[in-house]
């Protein structure tokens, strides 16, 4: 490496000299960077001033040594060398310290002056060691780029803009950017400037290309009082980009100021990122954060090939030495996520023009395309590797086609954002929209990436979240699939799944073997279940039999789930439990374990016991109900205590499970009990399942209404999927007294309900000439106008809430194929802008209303169901026909990652510890269907998904036809996310389930009819 003692000139030696009587200070505060388990890189700059001078912070000639406790009173004190600072290293006083402990917090201060014998002391620092492998508790971090100071404080006079365009003003101003403080108050583990964090470029009057005016950049940004507070307080890791190397778009070749000799050495000195005493060390690197997380960070500018080199195998961003590295670090780690952190996007969209990343088509995609490759090849999209990214402006959350995600972390300052690319914008580097993108910034505004990593000895969950600058969340990202625990030699998973919440909020979990979602499987199903007496021993006696499992030990003719824990809080159980479901925290979990495995239906249930708990009897409140019968309306479970013997470690659990492997017949309990009844509901056809929803639901219209109407409309499909004289009479014999006129379609209050009513009268004017069914139809239509006939602008009380976009949208829809008159196909799209403007989130799903962020399962069932009729009923060549049907291809893609393992989406979507919702369910896979069938949807990505919806309806619907499972009550806006949680779960007969399931059940026996001719 360049010593940069080579590429100073005689004026910046001479700039910042200053004598020894001068006053001395550390303007800039302390901070530390490169921190693992055993060491850290601390640093501090000597100035002449405590601020900024004439838009700079000159420099101070001194002497200084750090010192470093454990203790915040520095009882126990280490120091590291006198360090000299001088005008060569811009007075810069850097060290790297080691043989520290893992996991512990530090207390650091420079002490600083003249000379050894006139010291003063810096302000105290303050950070904590990884955990390393060994640990498994929680980290946080924050990710950020695009820092430009110029910007924030100056405006930005270039390219035409009048100087001062989008200044910070006020306090702000000369405090600093406010992100900073945001972040500081989050108290994470570290933060990760990602590039970008200076601007040598972004200013025409201001524009540094030598070094005392590129330090100058650092000296003024970092002098912020809140970069003082948060690098004091916040450990540290640096990447470089463009704008902090050299400028926008660089490499290394050329002769433009300044060179990349320079802009490496500057970064060097200017932050905590490489051992001053190993001139020769990399700055791509890793470090292992703790056992469920490491990170990457790579070098983007240093091995580059030219920009405007052909892409193709040999042009490289990353240079073949860190490519190696990468991929042999990669594959050695075992940790449970593996976050790349890259100065550059690798998924984008970005801007087509560019050509410096490997997004672009004529930058680096060769590279990129074959490093996922890779990843696909070696498994790790599997093993919970992400990318984050900085450079880009605006926060994303995107999904290459290959399904590797990306995280931007967009730029920190409001002054510096902008909007981004989409996937199929013409100038993206997406044209063709083969990018998923989940989220991206609706609106400009400055901000970071915050992610934490948390988990146990089982499981670990990982969070992404968007944030702007001043602390509100735009986004969340979750990933629930957490610690897929897999033998390779065994082929078994026990794979981890959201039971529920306690009544104190905490989660309940369970790990079932992914065969045991497949009704048809034969093995026999054993289901453990620990810490009901609140001994930690009967927990870890089932994390060990889960083990043993996995590993190949026992059970090769048994499927194992298991609930390690299903008492956290340690709360009063009871069973069956009183009262009606999830609605009173006092009974939440007792009433989430009894249904989810009354659902589950095993063969056998261990309810496992410590020996020398005094709740270790030979049967249990558990075992006692299940034997009874009727957990979510199934029959009998056989259940048995297990007791483990003190210092056991559970082995005669373990012993069990071998022996029901070679003698099943041992435990297995009588006909009529609830496995054989699953395997009874599971084998129903659509057309079995609609017949027996018929001999209760649709069989009357005492009020128009949306509930009964659905119902009706699926019992006239019966009529054309079978005997049309069956039910054909019946559905004319409930609509006649509205087809007559002798009762009113409207009664006293009308509502968006019985508006969507009036669509069993748009399904009967397609097989009739009956003019009476159409004038229905406008009679609700026409409330979307004034007595003058002017368009409102939207359908009448939609009461702000998502559902609307069904009660409204699809009548519309029917007036408008009934008439062909533009105005009701307007009225139509009006409307759903109206409530996409309401209710739509950045993410593609639907709050329930602005009320609260919550979206709730039904809320998001209804725009599903709402925008599949309203695609049916309207024209292809209505203009805004496409803009409609690309809402619902978006819509309905946001929602299928949030379908669980069972098939289930849940009564908040994006929340899995939420119950699985019966309804939503039904109108998801039936927007999914008619999608499917139009030719809306491909069937390739779809198909999967309604299968496996249709599994898990199938079963929560009994024998009867009749009893259904957690069906959500009636539900208007909730004021927060804890009200949508506490809604009452129906199970048994239900009018809006029944319905809900029809329509399904029906759309599902046309698709298969469909398929098979």
């Amino acid at each position: 490496m360049i010593r940069l003692s080579t590429i100073l000139s005689f004026a910046v030696l001479g700039l910042a000299l200053h004598s020894a009587a001068q006053d001395i200070h550390t303007a800039h505060g302390v901070m530390v960077g490169e921190v693992d388990e055993t060491s850290a890189i601390l640093q501090s700059r000597l100035s002449a001033s405590k601020g900024l001078v004439n838009n700079d912070v000159p420099g101070a000639a001194g002497v200084g040594r750090f010192e470093i406790s454990d203790t915040r009173d520095f009882r126990d004190i280490r120091f590291t060398e006198w360090m000299k600072a001088d005008a060569e290293g811009d007075f810069v006083l850097k060290t790297k310290v080691a043989d520290l402990k893992p996991a512990t917090r530090y207390f650091y201060r420079l002490a600083y002056g003249a000379n050894t014998d006139s010291t003063r002391r810096s302000r105290v620092g303050t950070f904590k060691t990884l955990q390393g492998r060994q640990g498994a508790g929680e980290v946080s971090f924050v990710v950020v780029t695009g820092m430009n100071y110029n910007s924030f404080h100056y405006g930005v006079p270039r390219k035409g803009k009048r100087s001062g365009e989008r200044m910070y003003t006020g306090p702000d101003k000369h405090l600093g950017f406010p992100a900073l403080e945001t972040m500081r108050k989050m108290k994470p583990d570290f933060f990760v400037g990602t590039g970008d964090n200076v601007y040598y470029d972004s200013h025409d009057e201001r524009e540094a290309t030598d070094a005392p005016n590129m330090r100058r950049m650092w000296h003024e940004q970092l002098v912020q009082p809140r970069f003082v507070d948060f690098l004091s307080e916040v450990a540290t890791y640096w990447e470089k980009d463009d704008h902090d190397h050299r400028f926008n778009d660089c490499d290394r070749e050329g002769n433009r100021p300044p060179t990349s000799d320079l802009g490496i050495a500057l970064f060097r000195e200017q932050v905590p990122v490489v051992d001053p005493k190993d001139p020769n060390a990399k700055t791509y690197r890793t470090y292992r954060a703790s056992k469920h997380l490491q990170i990457w960070l790579v070098e983007g500018r240093d091995y580059r090939s030219p920009n405007k080199m052909d892409d193709g195998p040999q042009k490289t961003l990353w240079g073949a030495e860190q490519i190696a590295w990468l991929k042999r670090t990669l594959m050695a780690s075992d940790a449970t996520y593996k976050i790349l952190i890259s100065p550059t996007p690798m998924v984008g969209p970005d801007d087509a023009y560019k050509r410096d990343n490997h997004t672009n088509h004529k930058g680096f995609r060769t590279e990129g395309r074959a490093f996922f490759q890779w990843i696909k090849e070696q498994g790790l999209d599997k093993k919970g590797f992400y990318l984050v990214c900085g450079d880009r402006h605006w926060q994303y959350h995107s999904a290459d086609p290959t399904g590797i995600e990306e995280f931007s972390s967009g730029a920190l300052v409001d002054a510096n954002s902008r909007l981004g690319r989409k996937p199929g914008d013409p100038k993206s580097t997406d044209p063709k929209a083969e990018i998923n993108q989940f989220y991206t910034q609706k609106y400009r505004s400055g901000g970071f990436l915050r992610v934490a990593v948390s988990g146990d000895e089982s499981s670990a969950d990982a969070n992404f979240e968007f944030y702007d600058e001043n602390g509100d969340l735009l986004y969340q990202a979750s990933k629930f699939r957490r610690l897929a625990r897999k033998e390779a030699n065994t082929g078994r998973t026990l794979r981890e799944t959201a039971i529920g919440v306690t009544g104190k909020g905490g989660k309940l979990k369970a790990f079932v073997d992914d065969e045991a979602h497949d009704p048809a499987a034969k093995k026999y199903r054993v289901l453990l279940v620990g810490g009901l007496d609140g001994d930690p021993a009967s927990v870890e006696a089932v994390r060990r039999a889960m083990s043993d499992y996995l590993s190949g030990n026992s059970g090769k003719g048994i499927l194992l789930s298991a609930i390690p824990n299903a008492n956290p809080d340690g709360e009063e159980v009871n069973f069956p439990p009183g009262g009606k479901a999830y609605n009173v925290a006092k009974t939440q979990t007792a009433h989430y374990l009894w249904r989810w495995i009354g659902m589950q239906a095993p063969d056998l249930v261990f309810d496992v016991r410590a020996a020398r708990s005094d709740k270790s009897s030979s049967v249990s409140a558990l075992t006692k109900a299940l034997n009874a019968g009727g957990a979510s309306g199934f029959g009998e479970i056989s259940a048995l205590v297990k007791a483990i013997e003190p210092g056991s470690e559970g082995r005669a659990l373990r012993q069990s499970l071998r022996y029901i492997q070679i003698n099943p017949d041992r435990y297995k309990p009588g006909p009529g009990t609830a496995r054989e009844e699953a395997v009874k509901r599971a084998k129903r056809q659509p057309l079995e399942l609609a017949h027996a929803l018929l001999d209760h639901y649709g069989k009357q219209l005492n009020s128009v209404a949306y509930i009964p109407a659905l119902a009706v409309v699926a019992r006239h499909r019966m009529a054309g999927l079978t005997d049309k004289n069956k039910f054909g009479n019946e559905v004319a014999r409930v609509v006649e007294p509205y087809e007559s006129g002798t009762k009113s379609t409207f009664g006293k209050r009308v509502s968006g309900s019985s508006l969507s009513g009036h669509l069993i009268f748009g399904e009967l004017s397609r097989v009739t000439v009956d003019k009476r069914f159409g004038a229905l139809i406008l009679a609700a239509a026409d409330k979307a106008f004034d007595s003058n006939g002017k368009p409102l602008p939207s359908m009448p009380f939609h009461n702000e809430m998502s559902d609307s976009v069904f009660m409204g949208c699809p009548i519309l829809a029917e007036a408008a194929r009934l008439t062909g008159e533009r105005k009701y196909m307007d009225a139509c799209f009006r409307h759903l802008r109206f409530m996409q403007k309401l209710c739509l989130r950045e993410d593609g799903i639907y709050r329930h209303s602005p009320l609260d962020e919550a979206a709730w399962g039904r809320g998001n069932g209804f725009p599903a169901l709402g925008l599949a009729w309203t695609l049916s009923c309207l024209p292809e060549s209505y203009p805004g026909r496409p803009e409609i049907l690309k809402a619902f291809r978006e819509h309905l893609n946001a929602l299928l990652p949030h379908q669980d393992a069972s098939g289930m989406w849940h009564q908040v979507i994006d929340r899995p510890e939420s119950y699985r919702e019966f309804t939503s369910t039904c109108m998801i896979s039936y927007a999914m269907l008619r999608g499917m069938r139009e030719g809306w949807l491909p069937r390739e990505k779809y198909q999967p998904a309604v299968r496996k919806a249709w599994r898990a309806i199938v079963q929560r619907v009994d024998l009867k036809g009749h009893g259904l499972v957690d069906v959500c009550t009636g539900t208007g806006k909730q004021k927060n996310l804890q009200a949508y949680f506490l809604r009452t779960a129906i199970l048994g007969p239900d009018d809006r389930g029944g319905a809900m399931a029809l329509m399904f059940a029906t759309e599902m026996a046309a698709y298969q009819m469909e398929k098979e001719n």
